[in-house]
């Protein structure tokens, strides 16, 4: 049996790293793409599991199978989230797009002398239409084990997996309140979050009537993202741009959307002249300088840096603005960074 199943397994290998990266991919299109947001912690990794694990775990559990395909996280992934919104979120996005096999939170099968940590654990396969590509056929019906977690929860998992303490009777009398005391913090850690983003919102509304008060960063990215929705990049310096703006007597919404209304349609049309000749580069399989092709696929070009700088060139000129700019050393050092990044 031994030999059948390996041999199994070196035939099928490598289906299933193409199977985890094919499903990595199309989780980060249809996060992108989604509406719900979900904030990724780290990069999602996948794993297939070694012939030297995959033997043991037939040994440790005496499991009786004649096909690899049996041991249902022979392959698995793991997406690790900053809240515990986003595992709600990230959930619809996997339920809505491929094939459930089986979905549990794991945190409800634990007795109450257990430690443990919530986290999702699915057992997924791709819809049979994307099957029907011939580069994905043979991946038809093969299933893979996804596991959903917030930061906190990957934590425990990982701590306890070291220590190896699974209930509390594998716990040194003297480490058990520790330990309890460890795992209630990083429950607290997840609720406070979830707490912080509830009074963040509220915040955000009580702002919008109140267009005389300092602008900060809350709501100087409201309010871009009032007016620009598509434009904000992952990496926007808003602390620097308040300084900036400051420099320029912008100190609040009313005097921000004064210069937004002004002087938008040009930096709009700025911003479609630029990304015509983006698209047309891309288009040729030339290099794009710039900006990325993800963001010119999109539609944009300008982050909300370059729109605020645009902004008040229009109405300040482009040597006063600059002059600011190099005044704010983070701003040059971010504008130093985006460009080494960009190479």
């Amino acid at each position: 049996m031994e030999d059948n199943l390996r041999k199994q397994y070196s035939n099928l290998k490598g289906d299933y790293q193409l199977l985890c990266e094919e499903i990595i991919k199309q989780l980060k299109e249809l996060i992108r793409e989604s509406d719900q947001k979900v904030n990724i912690a780290v990069p999602i990794e996948y794993r297939v599991k070694q012939w030297d694990s995959v033997i043991g775990k037939i040994e440790k559990y005496q499991l009786d199978i004649d096909d690899i395909a049996d041991i249902n996280d022979l392959a698995g992934i793991r997406i690790t989230v900053l809240f515990r919104r986003d595992v709600v979120s990230a959930e619809n996005i996997i339920d809505e797009n491929f094939v459930i096999h089986r979905k549990e939170d794991t945190e409800k099968r634990l007795s109450e002398n257990q430690f443990g940590y919530g986290s999702i654990h699915y057992e997924v396969s791709l819809p049979e239409e994307w099957t029907e590509l011939p580069s994905l056929n043979k991946l038809k019906g093969k299933k893979v084990e996804i596991q959903l977690r917030t930061v906190s929860q990957h934590t425990w998992a990982a701590s306890s997996h070291i220590l190896q303490y699974k209930k509390e009777q594998d716990v040194p009398i003297p480490l058990r309140r520790s330990i309890n005391r460890v795992a209630a913090l990083l429950e607290t850690v997840d609720l406070e979050f979830e707490r912080l983003l509830v009074e963040r919102e509220d915040y955000k509304q009580d702002m919008v009537d109140d267009v005389k008060a300092k602008l900060n960063v809350e709501s100087l990215r409201n309010a871009l993202l009032s007016e620009f929705p598509r434009n904000e990049d992952s990496n926007e310096p808003y602390s620097e741009l308040l300084e900036l703006l400051s420099n320029f007597n912008i100190n609040n919404l009313e005097e921000l959307n004064s210069l937004i209304t002004n002087y938008k349609e040009e930096v709009l049309a700025k911003e479609l002249h630029q990304l015509t000749s983006r698209k047309k580069a891309l288009d040729n399989g030339e290099e794009v300088v710039g900006t990325t092709v993800e963001r010119t696929k999109k539609g944009v070009f300008f982050t909300y840096l370059g729109l605020v700088r645009n902004l008040l060139e229009e109405k300040f000129g482009d040597n006063a603005v600059g002059k600011a700019v190099n005044n704010i050393e983070g701003l040059t050092n971010f504008n130093r960074r985006k460009k080494m990044a960009d190479k």
